[in-house]
């Protein structure tokens, strides 16, 4: 059962649940509804693939995040303990680029809340992270959920690229947004992953990724990066200077973005020693936003069940 999951350092992970400031809806005995009227050209959950790479090993680390608001599901009273109760099922088929299915799972998911939780709750986002390990090559990801209560499906799809590490002297990750990062005292990170994509609302835009070195000596890289809309017109763009000493570094930096046109925009990182595009990613700026609550890790460890 789906509860208020909160991570904190060194737990590890199946899901969590990210708050908003209350709101109340009217509601009768029996159900919960989303409020009237509401913005229909949203959509009912968000997935984010991100992949990763470790030392050693001839397979990537996909991270599916997924985040489903909460507005969206319809809760019904359960009459036995009085909770409002949702049921969802999560469909997961990734097909590599043959078509074979080499990951299919499901997951059966009852999200409860009191009736205080549910008018504190009912604008926040239910959050689960999914890891799958894959060998080289382009997969597609089929993505469904049912919402029992409602008896509907909601499908959706998105792809990744997992590479070859051993092939490379040096690689990156992809790029997981942060709405919001810190680090305290201790050295423990305090971040915010952006899973929904939407930059609306944010106060500040960071950016996550991981430099992968396959060569035994220290080296000095040198990246940049460009932020572009729909149009491929340069929104901000700047550079990023390493001293790699580790096979493995984590780096975080802070994008510059105060363009307020709705529309997908694109991150590009660029390795300025080869001008190869090395690892990018896709944003909206739109009016519907979602924020959550942080959580945290320490030594600059990545989301992970």
């Amino acid at each position: 059962m789906t509860r208020l999951r909160y991570i904190t350092v060194l737990l590890s992970i199946t899901g969590f649940l990210l708050s908003l400031n209350p709101v109340c809806f009217s509601q009768d005995r029996d159900s919960w509804f989303p409020p009237q009227f509401p913005d229909m050209s949203r959509k009912y959950y968000f997935i984010d693939p991100v992949t990763f790479y470790m030392k050693d090993s001839a397979k990537g680390r996909l991270d599916l995040y997924i985040e489903i608001p909460v507005s969206n599901l319809l809760f019904k009273r359960n009459t036995v303990n009085d909770n409002f109760e949702s049921s969802i099922v999560l469909t997961l088929d990734i097909k590599n680029s043959t078509g074979q299915s080499v990951i299919e799972q499901t997951y059966n998911e009852t999200i409860s809340y009191t009736n205080d939780e549910m008018q504190k709750e009912s604008r926040s986002s239910i959050y689960y992270i999914k890891e799958f390990y894959l060998a080289p090559d382009f997969y597609k990801i089929n993505f469904d959920i049912k919402d029992n209560n409602l008896n509907k499906d909601y499908p959706a799809s998105d792809s990744v690229r997992i590479q070859d590490l051993a092939a490379n002297n040096f690689m990156l990750s992809d790029i997981m947004l942060l709405s919001d990062y810190s680090t305290d005292e201790k050295g423990n990170k305090t971040i915010t992953p952006l899973v929904n994509k939407n930059v609306a609302g944010v106060k500040n835009l960071y950016m996550f990724f991981e430099i992968y070195k396959n060569v035994d000596s220290s080296v000095n890289k040198d990246y940049s990066y460009k932020i572009l809309d729909s149009k491929d017109k340069i929104i901000s763009e700047g550079t990023f200077a390493y001293f790699l000493q580790n096979s493995l570094n984590k780096e975080f930096e802070k994008l510059d973005f105060f363009n307020h046109e709705p529309g997908v925009y694109k991150i590009q990182i660029i390795d300025n020693s080869t001008k190869e595009i090395v690892s990018r990613k896709n944003f909206v700026f739109s009016p519907m936003h979602l924020r959550g609550n942080q959580f945290h890790r320490d030594e600059h460890r990545t989301p992970r069940n």
